[in-house]
């Protein structure tokens, strides 16, 4: 899947129900990271994330311009504050001024079905 990765016009993608590990998002990071991603909205249902893999796609998505919404449900993501940690640093690292202006100001929705978090509401 990373390999073809290479589509400019990709906007959704559904890895819902599939097993996907951190290094099958590891794999995945370099197309997050890139230029030519015009991903708007990612969904991970009733995917077991864990917090290695919400550590390897909050990282992964550092950078990107494009995603707006990251779906997955809380629930059965197996994410603890470990993982819900890095998401936030994603969103705003107050580490230094440089971080802050680096993190992902793009994504306006991270939760599940019925949990939504609109960002802007927050």
């Amino acid at each position: 899947l990373a390999a073809g990765m290479t589509n400019t016009t990709l906007t959704t993608l559904h890895l819902s129900g599939n097993l996907v590990s951190g290094a099958g998002l590891r794999s995945l990071s370099t197309y997050f990271q890139s230029e030519r991603c015009c991903l708007k909205s990612l969904y991970l249902h009733h995917v077991n994330l864990g917090d290695e893999g919400a550590l390897v796609l909050a990282d992964a998505l550092i950078g990107n311009k494009s995603l707006t919404s990251l779906r997955f449900h809380p629930n059965d993501s197996g994410i603890t504050d470990v993982g819900r940690a890095a998401f936030s640093n994603l969103l705003c690292d107050p580490s230094s001024v440089n971080n802050t202006y680096l993190s992902n100001h793009n994504i306006e929705k991270i939760g599940g079905y019925h949990s939504n978090v609109n960002l802007h509401d927050i």
